[in-house]
């Protein structure tokens, strides 16, 4: 028992003990910053383009024929000094023809009123025989032109395009004008037949003592309240929040990739790798330096000497057992050959002796024979007992000659079969030998093997070492080229990182101002339903007001609009014409002749007309209609000579002596003062005033900064093509954009007109106040407040936030001060209080 106890003691303590380290490493692990004091910069960063607030353009006032050029682009000019001169020829004559006209008009008017019959006949005359002029001038140019618009170059189809499309926009503009569907006077139209029905209805509520329902109007108030407070909560960051949770990925990426930016190439991987790197070169050279001929190659290099010599001594010499079984052998071997060659001396003797036997048989034998007569057929019986005893003899001789071979044959085969069994018992001590030899050779072999795997093991090793070296090479590489594109990677994902949160900040920011809009709408709703029935009315009154002010800005901006389109058709028009006079010369001739000939008849005609007159007062009107038509011709003549409107530079020019004119000419610039224009979303509109100061850096003065003004903010949305805002159609996805301009305050040489520039508008700015990242703030439905780290303990301390950036926010509280340790994520921190309730710090809240 006392044995548990102590034990149970022994691991409470350690449970403490742990506890504590566990607590602790929870502290260190929460990432904190100092508090300090210093300037908070709230700004707002657009692109945009640079220009020259100055600018004019110098359009064709009419088709004629450039004779002359005398500017170019990039040249500096004054204002009234000559571009360009156009072909005058043809209008200084027309001039003098309706001079002379002029004054035979004024000449008539003398007759005027009288029945001048002669001079009405000549007169009308006179305007039938320009009618046909003109007829056949008209043919002349219609046929022209048909022919040049059969083969028509890239300029004539250039021109044509902008005439249609001309075209189309003044259609479009006429539909704006009468009101078409989609159009801005019919969405006008629409909001004040609404007004005009709401002022209506509230006007016969008035009259008739009924009003809304206060009840429901403070419903939907509350509902829009609860929604524009939760909205705006998140756009502050509270928890839970899409902007809070961007915002601390955003912050996570900053931290990863600042962390990898400062550690470079010393990541933990890479000095691994490096380690490894080393430890496998420094393997590699001591395997390099080492001898071939190491302890292990000598040991293997004895066994197989040692195994050599004794496989070399059983080779020469003999065991003691196999040399007497081969002297036995040899001793049988002689035997036999005694045996054999003895045997074989009796054999050849017995043979010899037969032989002669044989030769006295056969020399009785044949005495015998010759011995027989007719006389004698017996023969000599002495010869034929010679013969009897020849073959006795024959016959003794063969016996002994068997009898001989026969114990020869005995003798060989003792003589064999000891031979034999010597022979077996050599081929057994021979075995016996050969093994014995076989394990000498088996030795050697395995000596061999172990010293062949000796040496091989020194090559493989320099071999493994050199591999190891190689692939700790590689590997050492891969961890720089994978630290570098961890970086990279890390670079990528802050970049995704801010453009989540800027996203998640702009969502949440047009959900606030739409929330605020619906929060505005339940509260004039509620304030109308609680007012009087007059305020009512009067309020609908103003709503009418200015809806029937914006149907007639509508109405006007489409009358603005459609004269713009019909310029701009007259214009493209001119263009188109003087395309085709370009490519044909036939077709520049016979409209020359046209206009000619209907200028003659505009003046046929009006002489007519005073011929005909019966009074002053119409001759006198006759006669003004030609003055008119002579200084029309006048101008005409005038605007021959192109010049500059503003002095400046030269920046566009589109006239060719020998061509045409048409179109856009000139631009003209002033150089001298330059500005950037940027477009500006409808949620950044409000932060911006004229006045405020800006920064401006372009790609061609470098990280160079040039002080500029906020100078000019559009008072309306960007106009599309046909007039309207640039989110006039509610069907269409299009974010609502402005113009701003700001002016640079000295321009450097550097700055070209047209140059892309980035400009930072300073919208608010603070100084010597206490800033925390944002992420410190936690803000919920008890206000914000931040965590401070003190003796090892977490305090909460309620504060007001002032101005805020992109990094920092201000923070006002009379408990805190410079030098305190912030909790970087004040999430972070409240989650550790929740886990480990024992770690707060207990202090005054305050508000």
């Amino acid at each position: 028992m006392l044995l548990i106890a102590v034990l149970g003691a022994t691991w409470a303590g350690y449970t403490l003990l742990g506890g504590r380290e566990a607590e602790g490493q929870a502290l260190q692990s929460l990432q904190t910053s100092p508090l300090e004091k210093g300037e908070i910069v709230r700004s707002l960063l657009v692109s945009g383009a640079i220009g020259s607030p100055n600018s004019r353009n110098v359009y064709a006032p009419s088709s004629l024929k450039v004779n002359k050029v005398t500017a170019q682009e990039g040249d500096v000019v004054k204002a009234g000094q000559t571009l360009a001169v156009l072909a005058s020829e043809d209008l200084v004559l027309d001039i003098e023809s309706a001079k002379l006209n002029l004054e035979s008009s004024k000449e008539a008017l003398k007759s005027a009123g009288t029945d001048n019959k002669n001079g009405i006949a000549s007169a009308k005359e006179s305007v039938r025989a320009a009618e046909i002029e003109v007829q056949t001038a008209r043919r002349q140019y219609e046929d022209t032109k048909a022919q040049a618009e059969k083969k028509p170059g890239a300029a004539v189809l250039s021109a044509r395009a902008d005439v249609e499309t001309a075209k189309r926009q003044l259609a479009i503009s006429r539909n704006q004008m009468t009101g078409g569907p989609g159009s801005a006077v019919a969405s006008a139209k629409k909001e004040l037949e609404i007004a005009r029905r709401q002022y209506e209805a509230l006007l016969s509520q008035s009259e008739n003592q009924s009003g809304t329902s206060v009840v429901s109007a403070k419903k939907e108030l509350e509902i829009a309240k609860r929604q524009y407070d939760l909205l705006e909560n998140q756009v502050k960051g509270s928890s839970g929040s899409a902007v809070l949770s961007a915002k601390k990925e955003l912050e996570i990426a900053q931290r990863t990739y600042d962390q990898l930016l400062a550690q470079g190439d010393f990541v933990p991987a890479v000095q691994s790798a490096k380690k490894e790197l080393e430890i496998a070169e420094r393997s590699y050279n001591e395997l390099q330096a080492q001898p071939e001929n190491t302890p292990a190659v000598k040991n293997a290099k004895m066994e197989l000497d040692a195994a050599v010599n004794k496989y070399s001594q059983l080779q020469k010499g003999k065991p003691v057992s196999e040399q007497a079984a081969l002297t036995r052998y040899n001793s049988a071997v002689e035997a036999l050959n005694r045996a054999q060659s003895g045997s074989n001396a009796r054999v050849n003797q017995a043979q010899i002796e037969w032989q002669n036997a044989d030769r006295d048989y056969r020399t009785a034998a044949a005495r015998y024979e010759a011995s027989k007569t007719a006389e004698a057929p017996e023969g000599d019986p002495k010869l034929k007992d010679a013969v009897d005893q020849a073959n006795a003899a024959l016959n003794e001789k063969q016996a002994a000659l068997s009898t001989i071979n026969q114990s020869q044959a005995d003798s060989i085969t003792a003589a064999r079969d000891a031979v034999n069994n010597a022979n077996l018992d050599y081929r057994q001590s021979v075995e016996s030998s050969a093994e014995a030899l076989e394990q000498a050779r088996l030795a050697v072999d395995r000596a061999q093997v172990g010293y062949d795997s000796a040496v091989k093991g020194i090559a493989d090793a320099k071999t493994n070492a050199k591999d190891a070296w190689e692939k700790a090479k590689q590997s050492y590489d891969g961890a720089i080229n994978n630290a570098r594109e961890a970086l990279v990677s890390a670079g990528d994902t802050l970049e995704k990182a801010k453009q989540a949160y800027e996203t998640a900040l702009g969502g949440a920011t047009e959900s606030v101002t739409a929330a605020r809009d619906t929060l505005d709408k339940a509260q004039q709703a509620y304030d109308q339903a609680i007012g009087s029935s007059k305020e009512a009315l009067t309020a609908a009154q103003d709503t009418l007001d200015k809806a029937q002010q914006a149907y007639d800005n509508a109405g006007n901006s489409a009358k603005d609009s459609l004269a713009a389109a019909q310029e701009t058709v007259e214009k493209s028009k001119i263009g188109y014409e003087s395309a085709l006079k370009n490519q044909s010369e036939a077709f520049a001739t016979a409209a020359a002749a046209l206009k000619r000939a209907e200028n003659s008849y505009e003046t046929a005609q009006l002489n007519q007309r005073i011929a005909e007159s019966k009074t002053d007062e119409s001759a006198k009107l006759a006669i003004e209609l030609q003055q008119v038509s002579l200084e029309k011709l006048q101008k005409q003549l005038k605007d021959t000579v192109i010049t500059a409107p503003v002095s400046g530079t030269v920046t566009f020019q589109n006239a060719k002596a020998g061509q045409f004119a048409s179109g856009l000419m000139f631009t003209v610039e002033d150089t001298s003062a330059l500005a950037v224009t940027a477009m500006l979303s409808e949620s950044d509109i409000g932060s911006v005033k004229v006045g405020q100061t800006a920064i401006v850096k372009t790609e061609g003065t470098g990280d160079e900064e040039f002080e500029a003004k906020l100078t000019r903010i559009g008072a309306a949305a960007v106009k599309n093509n046909a007039g309207e805002g640039t989110a006039a159609n509610a069907n269409a996805n299009t974010s609502v954009q402005f113009t701003a301009q700001v002016e640079i305050a000295k321009p450097d040489p550097r700055m070209l007109i047209g140059m892309n520039a980035r400009m930072t508008i300073v919208l608010e700015k603070k100084e010597n106040v206490l800033s925390v990242p944002l992420d410190a703030v936690m803000s919920d439905g008890d206000g914000d407040r931040v965590y401070v780290l003190q003796d090892g303990k977490l305090q909460e301390i309620a504060v007001k936030t002032g101005i805020q950036n992109d990094i920092v926010t201000e923070v006002v509280s009379s408990e805190l001060s410079e030098g305190m340790t912030i909790a970087s994520i004040a999430q972070d921190a409240y989650d550790l209080l929740q886990s480990s309730p024992e770690l707060k710090k207990e202090g005054a809240s305050n508000d």
